[in-house]
């Protein structure tokens, strides 16, 4: 099986939406009081979500740094990858809480501040009954053009969030990174995210990935959208356009094609918690994997082995490397 051979010195630099995952328990008044839906996702203004910020200043918040991308590059630097992120924050306290958290966990700081604008964020309410209520803001600080970038960089991979490609601007911005991603002989990665968002924007996505990308990520669902076939028949309609494709089937685990094979993972069986998070952290062990030189098979169950060990957690992100990833990631 051929391998990807990488020069450059980041790792991965990744572009995708910056959104700050703040979560509280509340009590049911709370909710009524402020006009938040119980059980119900809503999006909202930077108006609201000013308001929201002042009402639970004092309140035991949990935050965290989200979003696809950003999960992916954290996961990558986890696995001692040189990583960075490119994203939008605004000049808010929220904007500093999704830095710090990010410069935390060993991400270079690539961000672009914006003022009079909020940083995205996802607030979730939480109810003694366990029920989530959630306000979002995706925050106007992540519609990022491409003059704001500076293309000074160098890196192996710069990874694209799916959502970035339904924005005009952000879509103008993404073309700019490939095309960068070309002159300096980095690869070109995409993770598609979310099957509405194929829906919404299939021919602009499928053109997207016939231009310009090396490297995709998709799961059944975004398989059956864009392809019109969930199974890894997929990936050979893919391989027209696409050098590497992955094809992720939960607790089926996942297909590789690369170099006119298709290669099956099996997945580790776990107790699982929560899924939230499964996605991201195969693709950062799966990026690590390629830019370290090891081959498919070893990729496909390193990458494996760290999806499940975070839907063993109720968090999104591992904050250490259990024993079994450190052997496969740093054995030859």
């Amino acid at each position: 099986m051929p391998v990807l051979i990488f020069i450059m010195e980041y790792d991965v630099v990744g572009f995708g939406h910056s959104l700050l995952d703040i979560t509280l328990n509340v009590d049911d008044a709370f909710l009524e009081k402020h006009g938040i839906i119980k059980g119900i996702f809503v999006e909202i203004d930077d108006e609201r979500t000013i308001k929201i910020n002042e009402v639970i200043k004092d309140f035991d918040v949990l935050k965290s740094a989200g979003g696809s991308i950003s999960n992916i590059v954290a996961g990558v630097a986890l696995l001692g990858g040189k990583t960075a992120f490119i994203g939008g924050l605004g000049d808010d306290q929220n904007g500093k809480d999704y830095m710090e958290e990010t410069l935390k966990v060993g991400v270079k700081d690539f961000f672009i501040r914006k003022k009079g604008v909020c940083t995205g964020v996802c607030i979730a309410f939480i109810t003694p009954d366990g029920e989530r209520s959630f306000l979002v803001n995706y925050g106007n600080g992540n519609i990022i053009k491409q003059q704001e970038i500076k293309f000074d960089f160098k890196t192996k991979v710069i990874l694209i969030e799916g959502f970035t490609l339904e924005d005009n601007i952000t879509f103008e911005t993404d073309v700019k990174l490939c095309e960068y991603a070309k002159s300096i002989g980095a690869k070109v990665a995409l993770d598609v995210n979310d099957f509405g968002l194929i829906k919404r924007n299939k021919e602009r996505i499928k053109d997207f990935i016939q231009k310009h990308v090396d490297i995709l990520f998709m799961n059944e669902n975004e398989a059956e959208a864009l392809c019109d076939c969930g199974d890894e028949n997929a990936l050979l309609e893919i391989e027209k356009d696409c050098e590497l494709s992955v094809l992720k089937v939960g607790e089926n685990g996942s297909f590789v094609r690369l170099g006119g094979e298709t290669v099956k993972v099996m997945p580790k069986k776990v107790n699982v918690v929560n899924t939230n998070g499964a996605g991201d952290a195969y693709a950062a062990a799966f990026l690590f994997g390629l830019i370290k030189g090891m081959d498919i098979e070893k990729i496909g169950k390193l990458a494996s082995y760290f999806a499940a060990s975070v839907v063993t957690q109720s968090e999104a992100r591992l904050k250490d490397l259990p024993e079994d990833i450190k052997k496969l990631a740093f054995t030859k």
